[in-house]
């Protein structure tokens, strides 16, 4: 099981987060009102979808994640 960790924001900003990659299903990017770009992070286990808006881009998470990819057992 890797595990990806990334900057939480909104009520647990600035805590970090410890995801398992196994259970991402998308990241992508939301424009923000003020013209700047949000990074969601989207996750799956069984029925429970979860979504976490964290402070890194959207190419810093792909890059942590296919990193932990080649380290997993």
């Amino acid at each position: 099981m890797a595990m990806v960790k990334f900057t939480n924001t909104g009520q647990f900003a600035d805590m970090p987060i410890y995801l398992n990659i196994d259970h991402i299903t998308s990241v992508f990017e939301v424009p923000t009102d003020e013209g700047s770009l949000r990074t969601h992070v989207y996750s799956a286990f069984g029925k429970d979808t979860n979504v976490w808006v964290v402070q890194e881009s959207l190419g810093q998470v792909i890059k942590a994640i296919n990193k932990a990819e080649k380290v997993a057992p």
